[in-house]
């Protein structure tokens, strides 16, 4: 009895540790059933809220449902899909620019309409602003106007969103199975695959792989429930097509003289600053500005028009903001201002059969870029339907001046023009060349990441800086060529060639007075020309005309000819 007793312990002993191990096997082997919270995992914060799946990833990027309509903001549309879009506070609207038409899309309206008189009503808002003011671009408005493919989905809320379709590792669930959020038994369910479902591998190791379904559900599943591996391409979305955007040019290169004019009389000085020149076959007179109403102001005039087309020459006029020191700011931001310059300047074209309007608006804020460009865009559709060519005067490129939107311009400017020159300049703290050589090169390399080169023409100055240099500091005076000749002459300084420079340089030391120029000349022109021609530019501009030396003109010609 006492035996049968002992084994009767041993068993339920060996039972116990049996039960104990089971159990200890079970809750260190066997599969979590607990599903995860969906909206802490993708992030939704609201009943409206759409976390992003952008790209196979969770994303950054907001958006929201209104009216069972899904949005993102105005500033990533634009950002990500078309940065043509402007979006106007002063008037509460969006405006998209075609090549021969704008669309203009009320904020809150489900009707948008276009300058040529056409009206269209959605049965959605396509652009809204939420109850903080923040601007929403619908994403079937936006469709219209890129390509890319989303879908949203709920339990939880997410946005399924791509714009690029590269074939990609897929797979095929062998058994039902779980995605999970992490690559463990007892990591929590994000959902339930069942057999069959295609899944997109996004990563491989040694028992899981982190995937995602076609419907947004990402995480990691086990290496043993995938088969049938492979390489698939989403169809790509290619409904928007870019529109192609008319262009006017000259036959061969551009030879642009730049006259600064200040008043009607100074339309006089043409004819003798004219007589000199070589292959010069457009004249640009600055002539329009606005006065202190904000309406444009003309210094045009018939006769010189007359003069000029007699001599084969084309007029393009400027319009800009140097004669008067002033910004321009705020006829940019509105659509009754902008629209009213560009009829005055539309206008003065006819009525003085002018060929084109050369824009030069210059120390332009930051906070204007687009406004700006929006300017450039609506007048080339007027100008386009006037038969008027179109050109814009630009800084070279720097980060600090990229709100001028140098690309754009190249799709709606007929010539985008580069002001070669003022590499340093009246305000800089160290003297040095107007236009070195580098600065030249530098400039154009970087307009043509932006600008097809049979759209640039590159300007280049006829003058240069003496340079002051004392314990005061440093101070300068832009003279043209012929002045800085003479000056150099009676100060007996002794020009050496710079290599570095691409010019001619000379400085002399008069007490605690150090003297410094870069020359221009023939030869430094030369070089510019050079530049240009390696790199196949539409032709030169010149600041100005009656600055140059007679012997500037021969460099030139030559290279229009080549």
């Amino acid at each position: 009895m006492k035996k049968v007793l002992i084994s009767f312990l041993i068993v339920i002993l060996i039972a116990v540790l049996v039960l104990l191990f089971g159990r200890t096997y079970l809750a260190k082997y066997s599969y979590s059933k607990e599903m995860t919270d969906l909206n802490a995992y993708y992030g939704v914060n609201d009943d409206n809220d759409y976390p992003v799946i952008y790209q196979n990833a969770l994303s950054e990027i907001e958006a929201r449902s209104f009216d069972q309509r899904i949005y993102i903001p105005f500033d990533t549309a634009c950002s990500m899909f078309n940065s043509r879009f402007y979006y106007s506070e002063a008037d509460q609207n969006v405006c998209y620019c075609l090549p021969d038409d704008r669309i203009v899309v009320e904020v809150g309206s489900d009707t948008w309409v276009t300058d040529s008189g056409s009206e269209t009503t959605e049965d959605y808002i396509p652009v809204r602003a939420d109850e903080e003011g923040r601007i929403w671009m619908a994403l079937d408005f936006l469709h219209g106007y890129a390509n890319f493919s989303y879908e949203a989905y709920t339990s939880p809320n997410r946005l399924v969103l791509r714009d690029s379709w590269e074939s990609e590792r897929i797979a095929y669930v062998k058994q039902d199975s779980n995605i999970r959020i992490l690559g463990g038994v007892k990591s929590e369910i994000v959902a339930p695959v069942a057999q069959g479902t295609q899944v997109k591998v996004l990563e491989e190791m040694d028992k899981w792989s982190e995937v995602i379904t076609l419907d947004g559900f990402f995480g990691y599943i086990e290496n043993k429930d995938l088969e049938n591996y492979g390489e698939a391409q989403e169809p790509a979305v290619t409904d928007y097509v870019e529109p192609e955007f008319p262009s006017l040019s000259l036959d061969g290169k551009v030879n642009m003289a730049w006259h600064q004019i200040a008043g009607t009389a100074g339309n006089d000085t043409y004819y003798g600053l004219i007589e000199n020149t070589r292959r010069v076959n457009v004249v640009s007179p600055t002539w329009f500005h606005l006065n202190d109403e904000g309406m444009v102001e003309s210094y045009a005039a018939h006769y010189y028009v007359e003069a000029a087309h007699q001599e084969g020459r084309q007029v393009w006029a400027v319009f800009d903001n140097f004669s008067t020191g002033t910004t321009y700011g705020k006829f940019l931001e509105k659509d009754l201002y902008r629209s009213t310059v560009i009829d005055s300047l539309i206008d003065y074209c006819e009525e003085y059969d002018i060929d084109g309007i050369n824009i030069d608006i210059e120390s332009l804020a930051e906070n204007h870029g687009d406004d700006f460009i929006e300017f450039i865009r609506e007048l080339s559709i007027r100008t386009h339907k006037a038969g008027l060519i179109l050109s814009v005067d630009n800084y070279v490129p720097y980060n600090f001046n990229d709100h001028y939107h140098m690309e754009e311009q190249g799709v709606f400017a007929d010539y985008v023009v580069l002001m070669g020159y003022d590499e340093h300049f009246a305000g800089s703290s160290s003297a040095g060349s107007v236009a070195s050589i580098g600065y030249v090169a530098y400039g154009i390399e970087e307009a043509l990441k932006m600008v097809p080169a049979g759209k640039l023409i590159n300007g280049i100055p006829f003058y240069a800086r003496i340079w002051t240099t004392n314990s005061d500091g440093v101070s300068s005076q832009a003279c043209r060529m012929e002045i800085v000749q003479n000056y150099i002459a009676n100060n007996g300084m002794t020009p050496q060639w710079s290599e570095t420079d691409g010019q001619y340089y000379a400085e002399k030391k008069d007490g605690d007075n150090l003297y410094q120029v870069w020359v221009e000349d023939d030869e430094s022109i030369a070089l510019k020309l050079e530049v240009m021609d390696q790199h196949g530019l539409a032709g030169v501009a010149e600041w100005c005309l009656g600055f140059e030396t007679a012997d500037i003109w021969d460099v030139i010609a030559d290279y229009m000819d080549r």
